[in-house]
């Protein structure tokens, strides 16, 4: 048994230099108790240890999985809030048309009270893009128009038309039209012309 002790303190073992401590007892049974008792101390530590390290796994696999739902929640949250945020925004941006729109049909309405009519459609926008709406409003309206009126009359039609030298304008047919064309046109060239 020396000699099995001695090749043990060759491999340098600390388990074995344990168990040379403890089996140094005089009765052999004893030294073979010790080490029956010493394996299954060690059995019970590594499935221990093993359970110990399973545990440490699950629970980091828990942590990893309840991180993973929070980031979720989190990023669902972010979206809800970011979907609100550009709903808010589409809000009052409506609310700021629908504002200047009110405004426009308010002026728009006060000139046609004034019996004003517009030349064309392309004359109502361009005095939608001339003013500066933020300074217009309901007060201000009939003052705004006489000033556009008379800076840019060619924005309105005349109610009436107007007289030159003298003479009231009459209609035309759309054949005296051409036929004073011709004649204008003859005279003009030096063509002799007789209706």
């Amino acid at each position: 048994m020396a000699d099995k002790e001695k090749s043990e303190m060759d491999t340098g073992s600390d388990d074995l230099e344990m168990d040379k401590d403890t089996t140094t007892t005089d009765d052999g049974n004893d030294g073979d108790a010790v080490r029956a008792e010493l394996e299954d101390t060690r059995k019970a530590l590594k499935k221990a240890n093993r359970e110990a390290a399973d545990r440490r796994r699950k629970l980091e696999q828990y942590e990893k999985e309840d991180n993973e739902r929070r980031e979720a929640e989190l990023s669902e949250i972010e979206k809800v809030t970011a979907k609100l945020e550009k709903a808010q925004a589409g809000q009052v941006a409506a609310e700021s048309k629908l504002a200047l729109k009110l405004q426009h049909d308010a002026f728009f309405g006060t000139a046609s009270d004034a019996g004003l009519v517009w030349a064309s459609e392309q004359a109502r926008r361009d005095v939608v893009r001339l003013l500066d709406w933020d300074d217009v409003d309901a007060e201000s309206m009939p003052d705004l128009l006489k000033e556009i009126k008379a800076d840019r009359p060619y924005l309105f039609k005349s109610p009436h038309l107007p007289e030159i030298d003298g003479k009231k304008k009459t209609t035309v047919t759309k054949a005296e039209a051409d036929e004073a064309d011709i004649e204008t046109a003859a005279r003009r060239y030096g063509v002799p012309y007789a209706p």
